[in-house]
């Protein structure tokens, strides 16, 4: 990396935990080295992720006037058009980075890192730091580790493998705190997100003998509870949790016109194929799309699809 590389670094739209760790880590490695590093990324974080950036360094709104760079690095997104208005900061020359893991990757970059068996983006960026044998210092260790534990649902979902928990064991001998890491993420809800999540519980209805189960919020849930859409991440998971269920959703009003849809499988239907099918993406068992619709509409027709995968 020659010192006067300019980098900008960015993710997918309405980052999650792996995209805010691997940004963060990624970015403070870099900045560890002298270079001049710059994050944006459209969308807003939610609350459980702002620990990891106490210094503010992703910036996510866009900036009135534009600087040059020459390297940018995009992490955790499939497709260029999904980083928004970070597309307009980059000029024709910019050599573009791909890191990601989704399966249904563009390859877009000049150069592409890609590699659909592991569990996040933290786990490659760990893996590169140590087959480059850099040391990684505890401000870059949190990140990445929020990362792996974001992806992998506190490591219980099916993507975590025996690497997946070396690269853990890595991060924390570096200095990540499981514990306080995990606390932050999975133990600290504004009332206003819990009180979002009891009305998205009370809407929960299931469908094909209890083998689909799905959530609501509308945006008068919003209204209501006082929470931002963002602090909805995680939801789905509680469509898992009943016996019988193989496919879980949560249909997101967004309040201009969208409808914002997560799937979640246990593992025998692939619902990044039917992410794909309305423009998303995503992983076999944890995918997700935007559509336009009213919330019931697209909840019909979201469970008349996933029901005819089931029938397959």
């Amino acid at each position: 990396m020659n010192e006067e590389n300019r980098f900008l670094l960015t993710s997918h739209q309405d980052p999650d935990g792996d995209s805010i760790g691997s940004l963060i880590g990624l970015g403070r490695f870099l900045l560890e080295r002298g270079k001049d590093v710059t994050i944006y990324n459209d969308g807003s974080p939610p609350d459980k992720y702002r620990f990891l950036d106490p210094d503010g360094l992703i910036k996510y709104e866009k900036p009135l006037k534009t600087s040059k760079f020459n390297r940018a690095i995009v992490l955790d997104c499939p497709k260029m058009e999904r980083i928004g208005f970070v597309r307009d900061l980059l000029s024709d020359d910019v050599i573009s980075v791909n890191i990601d893991h989704h399966c249904d990757n563009a390859m877009f970059g000049q150069i592409n890192l890609v590699d659909e068996t592991a569990a996040a983006v933290g786990e490659i960026l760990c893996g590169i730091l140590d087959n480059y044998h850099y040391p990684i210092s505890r401000k870059v260790a949190v990140p990445l580790y929020a990362a792996l534990l974001s992806d992998t649902g506190g490591f219980r979902f099916a993507n975590t493998t025996a690497a997946c928990l070396r690269c853990a064991a890595r991060l924390v001998e570096a200095g990540a705190d499981p514990k306080s890491i995990s606390d932050s993420i999975y133990s600290s809800y504004s009332i206003e997100s819990l009180k979002l999540l009891g009305k998205a519980l009370e809407n929960m209805v299931s469908a094909a003998g209890g083998r689909i189960c799905a959530m609501t919020i509308a945006k008068s849930d919003l209204d209501r509870t006082g929470a931002r859409l963002e602090n909805s991440e995680g939801f789905v998971d509680y469509t898992m949790k009943i016996p019988g269920t193989e496919i879980g959703m949560l249909l997101k009003e967004t309040g201009n016109g969208a409808i914002k849809v997560s799937l979640r499988s246990k593992g025998k239907v692939d619902v990044s194929a039917i992410a794909l099918k309305y423009g998303g993406g995503g992983h076999r068992e944890a995918a997700g799309f935007s559509t336009a619709g009213s919330l019931s509409d697209v909840l019909g027709e979201t469970i008349a699809e996933l029901k005819r995968y089931l029938d397959d």
